[in-house]
C-alpha cells in the first residue's frame, strides 16, 4: 500500500480534511514513522518471552481496618453552609 493511500485512510478514519499542503507534510512524517517501525521489525525477538506488563503489578491494597475519625460536630465545624447535621450545597437541577 502506498504512503498516499495509507495517509488517505488514516485521514478518513480520523475524519480529517487535509489540504494538499498538509497532506504532503503529513505524508513525509508518516513515511518517517513507518521507516522507524520497519527498523523495529529487524530486532531479533525469536526467543524472547512476550511481556504484557513491563512492571510487575502487585496488590497495593492495605487491609481495611477501623480507625478513629472526626465526630459529626468536628467535621461540620468549619462548614459555612450546614443544615440538620449535614453539609449543605448548591441546588443542582
Amino acid at each position: 500500500m502506498s504512503d498516499k493511500k495509507i495517509l488517505e485512510r488514516v485521514a478518513e478514519v480520523a475524519r480529517l480534511e487535509l489540504t494538499d499542503k498538509e497532506a504532503a507534510a503529513y505524508a513525509r512524517d508518516l513515511r518517517d514513522i513507518l521507516k522507524a517501525f520497519r527498523g523495529i521489525d529487524k530486532v531479533p525477538t525469536k526467543n524472547v518471552k512476550p511481556t504484557f506488563q513491563p512492571v510487575d503489578v502487585k496488590d497495593v491494597m492495605r487491609p481495611d481496618t477501623v480507625e478513629p475519625s472526626l465526630s459529626q460536630k468536628e467535621a461540620l465545624a468549619n462548614a459555612k453552609q450546614k443544615e440538620e447535621g449535614h453539609f449543605k450545597g448548591p441546588k443542582v437541577v
